[in-house]
């Protein structure tokens, strides 16, 4: 999922992240922690505690460390910014697929 956050130039998303690992492929991967009240992800309404981050600003998350992805976001500066998520919802139906696959 894209999205397009419109924001004041040097103002905050709002979001904190972590990292884990992916259950499928053991991968790293970044995730949003947490998302603060009242912030701009939490106006927006599609940003969720849990959700794995792809990209920001076509910037992508498959390879970079936690404090990379930190300084990615904390370099968002511009008016508007574009996350790529994949939502918790999604993962949790590709880990269950891929369960049952493993269980034929």
């Amino acid at each position: 999922m894209l999205i397009e956050i419109e924001k004041s130039p040097g103002s905050s998303i709002g979001i904190k992240l972590t990292s884990g690992k992916n259950p499928i492929d053991g991968k790293n991967q970044i995730l949003v922690e947490s998302v603060k009240p009242a912030s701009i992800a939490d106006r927006c309404g599609a940003i969720y505690a849990g959700d794995q981050i792809l990209s920001i600003d076509d910037v992508s998350f498959e390879l970079v460390s936690l404090n990379e992805a930190n300084q990615i976001l904390k370099n968002c500066v511009g008016e508007f910014s574009r996350v790529e998520i994949l939502p918790l919802s999604q993962l949790h139906s590709a880990i269950k697929s891929n369960n049952q696959q493993k269980s034929k």
